[in-house]
């Protein structure tokens, strides 16, 4: 989508939270007849009104019906409406009205034409320069806030609108902070965006929090990908890398004081941005994106006691590599991951690297796997992240303590099961969507046996048992090379890097 295009787009279009038939669209609130519904809101309702005077549309904010009693979320509205009509800055919404009405209080705000910075991300709206400009005009904004001792505390993509003519305007100052103020510091925000400090002492924010979550989405608009809080500074030239990793230190004062210093160093990358890129083949840290690889395609297995197990790759040309992951659960079970992406990037394994944030983040507390529900968070944020293509995805999950395992396949993925005893191997091979292509998944495959002495071959690719090994109790690792070097279908996809896992249970 072209820059020019964005005038084309909804006023106010974002992802409906929380969605409730039964929400209430009134004829009137306060003066201002009420048109439609735009935004169901966690906490509030917007909508679109008409002005009783110039016939003008506004945006009318009010407390959702069953929060009229919390007086947080009154106060919210309230301070909202305090920031606002204390800012007189182009890339903030103006304030007209606050008021009562029979069902408690709202606001009136302009009303303008523009689109959630989110639904751009991704779509190749904005070329590198661009995306940095605009960087420019988010921190000016939020520099003139500083200015006035105002924290946003919410800076995210969805409270940030581009208009049509390529200027931005700030929205949502509904927990924004007075520097310095006392009482409510509430650990409220917008998790893959805050500080470290907002997290974990909400009463210790500054304005370089601000500056911490604008380093993040600078880093989304250069990239052109949502990160979901994962960043891998080594995915940017070694010139914004600098400043990048600088506004993202975990302690503040590590970083810059002011939003000034930042947008500085900023202006000056973006003015000699054709002399700061070097020739292609030093763009990036070889060393630091081997890292990164081998986060995806790690070269040895975890060691895990009850299972012998090997790694073999088909190397191909393809820089776009797939992700491979392993996980032990506190009740002593097993998972394999494998997930594959064709969507193009400027950074080869992008998608990949960010898809393993996604996991590593919906991983990091549980103790004990729900694969169905796994499967379907993965599959909602995809469908939500406006940047992400479908991904294939298969999951091999292990259960020692009942002879069991469980095998899903998410558009790609194959389970081929060898018994010790001679018996014909089974194929597990029966696909459900790719993840993010489809808002519901139905899970076909179910648990399975899985006695001692059973060896598992598991790929992304479709196995054919005809060309497996005639010896198949051989070592794991010996195994694994051979039914690559004798696949097919590994062969002759010689433009990819696939993996095979042999496990075998001991």
């Amino acid at each position: 989508m072209d820059e020019q295009d964005l005038h084309k787009q909804l006023t106010w279009e974002a992802p409906v939270i929380h969605h409730d038939k039964n929400a209430p669209i009134p004829e009137k609130i306060g003066p201002y007849a009420i048109e439609s519904l735009l935004i169901q809101g966690g906490m509030s309702l917007i909508y679109l009104g008409v002005h009783p005077t110039t016939q003008e549309k506004v945006i009318v904010k009010v407390v959702r019906p069953k929060y009229l009693q919390n007086n947080e979320m009154v106060s919210r509205l309230l301070k909202e409406a305090k920031i606002l009509r204390m800012a007189s800055h182009p890339g903030i919404v103006k304030l007209y009205d606050l008021g009562r009405w029979e069902d408690g209080i709202y606001i009136a705000m302009e009303y303008v034409q523009g689109v959630p910075l989110r639904q751009l991300i991704g779509k190749g709206t904005f070329t590198h320069k661009r995306a940095l400009e605009l960087v420019l005009q988010i921190g000016e904004t939020l520099s003139y806030l500083h200015s006035l001792g105002i924290v946003h505390r919410d800076l995210k993509p969805e409270n940030i609108l581009v208009l049509g003519s390529g200027d931005i305007k700030l929205i949502d100052f509904g927990i924004s902070q007075f520097l310095g103020q006392k009482g409510e510091m509430l650990q409220a925000g917008t998790p893959s965006y805050m500080s470290p400090e907002q997290k974990e002492h909400p009463e210790a924010i500054s304005f370089r929090s601000d500056i911490y979550s604008l380093g993040l989405i600078a880093y989304e608009l250069y990239l052109g990908k949502l990160s979901h809080g994962v960043v891998y500074p080594a995915l940017l030239p070694k010139g914004l890398r600098k400043i990048i990793e600088k506004a993202l230190q975990v302690q503040p004062e590590e970083r810059y004081r002011k939003m000034g210093e930042f947008l500085a160093d900023l202006s000056f990358f973006i003015t000699h941005f054709e002399e700061a890129l070097p020739e292609k083949e030093e763009f990036y840290d070889v060393q630091e994106l081997q890292e990164i690889r081998a986060l995806l395609t790690p070269k040895e297995p975890l060691s895990w006691a009850e299972v012998e197990m090997s790694i073999a790759y088909q190397k191909g040309n393809s820089p776009h590599l797939p992700y491979l992951d392993f996980f032990h659960f506190f009740d002593n079970r097993f998972a394999i991951l494998l997930a594959e992406s064709q969507e193009s990037s400027l950074v080869p394994s992008l998608p990949m690297i960010t898809f393993r944030g996604m996991v590593r983040a919906l991983m990091a507390d549980v103790k004990t796997l729900d694969p169905t529900k796994l499967i379907e968070s993965l599959n909602q944020i995809l469908l939500q992240d406006p940047s992400h293509k479908p991904v294939h995805f298969s999951l091999l999950y292990l259960q020692p303590d009942q002879d069991r395992l469980r095998f899903i396949s998410c558009g790609a993925g194959s389970l081929v099961e060898v018994q010790h005893d001679g018996r014909e191997p089974n194929l597990f091979d029966n696909p459900a969507p790719p993840l993010g292509s489809t808002p519901s998944i139905s899970i076909m495959t179910g648990e399975e046996n899985w006695p001692i002495g059973s060896t598992l071959l598991f790929s992304l690719s479709h196995l054919d048992l005809a060309h497996l090994p005639s010896d198949i109790l051989l070592a794991p690792e010996v195994l694994a090379t051979m039914v690559i070097e004798q696949q097919p279908e590994l062969q002759k996809k010689n433009e990819r890097t696939m993996p095979l896992v042999v496990v075998r249970r001991i």
